[in-house]
């Protein structure tokens, strides 16, 4: 940091927890086996469960899909790195609605941290691999390329985060839980 810099830090009190209940109000932490929710205010000590009902899935079907539309597009038009276009935000919130249908849980940890450029230009060089549009010999000098490009154009990576295999290559190499075939198929043959 150079003596024209400055670095401002914001800090915002908790005051509040927020946690997932099963049908018999316990916490959990697979979203997956939520049925309901827990809110304690922490200056009070208050607590607040609710369990969905049926007459409630679609107004708040609604209202989240309605907001979730907003803060996909948010987060891409407020990159630190550079707004997203228009096409990109549309493009996000047609990518986490993709997912959404396929019941995808979505990490919330990507929503915190930026995006790690050496891991997403390998995931770009294994599928590029795999689809034998480089040699292995090209390895080296497309992967330079491609970790240039994410530098000097933000817009890449919504580009690299568009292809059908890229983003799944990424979470393997960052360590995120990948799930398989069987996986899917278990989810429909139990």
């Amino acid at each position: 940091m150079t003596m024209t810099e400055t670095v401002e830090t914001t800090t915002r009190k908790q005051v509040a927890k927020h946690y997932l209940l099963d049908g018999s109000g316990n916490v959990v932490e697979d979203e997956g086996s939520a049925t309901g929710i827990r809110y304690v205010q922490l200056s009070t000590n208050e607590t607040f469960d609710y369990q969905v009902s049926e007459t409630a899935k679609l107004m708040l079907a609604v209202f989240g899909a309605k907001t979730l539309a907003t803060n996909e597009a948010s987060q891409v038009r407020n990159n630190p790195k550079g707004g997203g276009s228009d096409t990109e935000q549309m493009a996000a919130i047609r990518d986490r609605f993709t997912k959404l249908d396929a019941g995808e849980w979505v990490d919330r940890t990507r929503e915190v941290a930026p995006p790690n450029l050496d891991a997403m230009a390998e995931a770009a060089i294994v599928v590029m691999l795999a689809d034998g549009k480089i040699t292995e010999e090209q390895v080296g000098d497309i992967k330079a390329k491609v970790r240039q490009k994410l530098d000097d154009d933000p817009k890449y990576l919504t580009v690299l985060r568009n292809h059908p295999r890229i983003p799944g290559e990424y979470a393997k190499l960052i360590g995120r839980q990948v799930k398989t075939t069987d996986d899917l198929l278990a989810g429909i043959t139990s």
